[in-house]
């Protein structure tokens, strides 16, 4: 499993690849890209192959095609909102390698916003909905047989999760901005979030070119930038600070892994024990760094129990792309970390003088300390 998941999108798609989509519910094989591994859109809302599948079609020992998913399986909604440049890709990817390592499948999307509409399609009801979901159909119902107040599937997963009995399908959508198109406490989910200093935010984001040098422009953005993030934190169950995944394989980052699977419901190998400590780039550099646990939804899970290390290691090796579109199942950009193919373009840029970093620091203080809209 551990050299599966370090292999991610090396390994092809064809032949026993696209076979694995015979485990997908029916609902979730209407939202497949019909681009294939060949999407190069960034905004793409559609489901992509995820090589993680063949392992758990082979873990589940329905290599005959006798293990699809039962289409009327209640999936799980993990929402990865962390704001850009914070670490939120390595979030989305560790919940979704995390899930598979333990033999859990992972449909991940990408949404710009999520909207009520776009969550049935992706075969979510809301609390007291009955029956199949929206225009996705599927999603709706039981699907499983109870077992001491735990939902048993046909390949023996059986979850408790929150107070709600899922079947073992989660929907991982990876979102940036909050949206007020969805009542979010009418739904059964997990909200992850990650958190990073604003100065270091802005820094990164010139260091990749994804923000002109402006101070004007810089406040603009950083303002709907916290405003979101201020949104999604209200409904967080798990806040990680960057600086506590950083170095990759570090014991702050196995912390982090560690309690992610736990509040995922599964069952952890070892355990990363100790706080999570690491140094934030910037201002809050040398300081310790706490992961927050914001609220109930800890479960216990079937399934393997997941090795964070081996984890660890294959997010570290996740290929960058090379061209200049994102990897349409990791959501990486060529341009993503450190790491990147256009060294001469990164090197570049300036970061905040330390006059635009008090400025920033003012500003930023007089807006997370006015009451929430």
């Amino acid at each position: 499993m551990a050299d599966s998941l370090r292999a991610d999108r090396a390994t092809s798609l064809e032949g026993s690849a696209r076979d694995s989509t015979q485990i997908l519910p029916s609902w979730a094989q209407r939202t497949l890209c019909p681009a294939g591994d060949g999407c190069g859109d960034g905004e793409c809302e559609l489901l992509h192959v995820d090589p993680t599948w063949r392992d758990v079609l082979a873990s589940r020992h329905v290599a005959q095609g006798e293990g699809r998913s039962s289409s009327s399986a209640r999936p799980r909604l993990i929402v990865c909102a962390g704001p850009e440049r914070s670490g939120s890709t390595w979030l989305f990817n560790a919940v979704r390698l995390l899930l598979a390592h333990s033999g859990q499948l992972a449909l991940s999307y990408w949404l710009h916003t999520v909207t009520e509409s776009k969550l049935r399609a992706r075969g979510l009801t809301a609390l007291g909905s009955s029956g199949h979901g929206g225009e996705g159909g599927g999603g709706g119902g039981e699907g499983g047989d109870r077992e001491g107040g735990r939902m048993v599937v046909g390949d023996g997963v059986a979850v408790q999760m929150g107070g709600e009995a899922w079947g073992g399908v989660n929907v991982v959508v990876k979102t940036h901005e909050w949206s007020e198109e969805w009542e979010a406490g009418e739904w059964t989910k997990q909200v992850l979030v990650t958190d990073r200093h604003p100065c270091d935010v802005v820094d990164s984001y010139l260091r990749v070119g994804w923000l002109p040098h402006s101070m004007p422009h810089i406040k603009a953005h950083l303002q709907s930038y916290l405003s979101d993030h201020r949104r999604w934190k209200q409904h967080a169950a798990l806040v990680i600070p960057f600086p506590a995944i950083v170095p990759p394989g570090s014991d702050s980052e196995l912390h982090c892994l560690s309690r992610l699977a736990t509040l995922l419901g599964l069952n952890v190998q070892g355990s990363a024990e100790g706080p999570a400590k690491g140094s934030a780039e910037g201002s809050a550099k040398g300081s310790a760094v706490e992961v927050t646990e914001c609220g109930a939804g800890r479960g216990r899970g079937g399934g393997r129990a997941v090795d964070v290390r081996a984890v660890s290691r294959a997010l570290a090796q996740l290929p960058l792309p090379t061209g200049w579109g994102p990897d349409p199942v990791t959501k990486l950009w060529p341009r993503h970390i450190r790491s990147s193919p256009h060294p001469s373009r990164r090197a570049a840029a300036r970061g905040l003088t330390r006059e635009e970093r008090e400025e920033v620091q003012q500003v930023v203080s007089v807006w997370l300390t006015a009451p929430p809209k």
